[in-house]
């Protein structure tokens, strides 16, 4: 095959460069963006994003990552535009997990959202976060509409194929303790 030009493609059409498999099966997508180019979507969620991201080493080499407010946002966009909110409970503990060990309530994250217009998603899974996990989320960032937030259990908990499932599976992460602790 010719990798140049599939490279040249996926630099192009794709928010990651083909994922990289280790020798026991497990997948690194090496991000280039964060969102797939498409017209109806922001790139980069905010200028400075590269600014704000965290280093550390991992072996002898210094390794960038999303600090846990644009990581929180991504989630969120992640999960509701690339996925459809198809992706089960365990988004909801990743939510959970950020708030709950990190200060995400101040103004970097709401710059973020307000910046990129995310709030349709994020507001919805933040507001389910903090009402089955008890995520300590501001009340203005879990603020939706009762049709919305329903709308948004629907879908994700969809592939459960049983939404009475919701509550079996948010008492099995409770169940887990707190997420500051893990």
């Amino acid at each position: 095959p010719d990798y140049d030009v599939h490279l040249k493609t996926c630099l192009e059409t794709q928010k990651h460069l083909p994922g990289l498999v280790s020798p026991d099966g497990n997948v690194i997508e090496l991000h280039h963006r964060l969102m797939n180019p498409e017209p109806h979507r922001n790139p980069l969620l905010r200028d400075d994003i590269f600014q704000r991201s965290i280093s550390r080493t991992i072996g002898e080499t210094d390794v960038r990552f999303l600090c846990p407010e644009d990581l929180l946002l991504h989630l969120c966009i992640h999960a509701s535009l690339d996925h459809e909110l198809n992706v089960g409970p365990l988004v909801l503990a990743d939510i959970a997990f950020l708030v709950e060990t990190h200060d995400l309530g101040r103004g970097d994250f709401r710059v973020g959202v307000d910046a990129g217009g995310w709030q349709r998603c994020v507001q919805p899974l933040l507001n389910i976060a903090h009402r089955e996990l008890g995520a300590n989320i501001p009340p203005d960032l879990t603020d939706c509409s009762t049709s919305v937030r329903e709308t948004t259990e629907f879908l994700l908990f969809s592939e459960l194929e049983d939404h009475r499932m919701l509550h079996e599976s948010v008492q099995k992460i409770r169940a887990t303790g707190s997420f500051a602790e893990k």
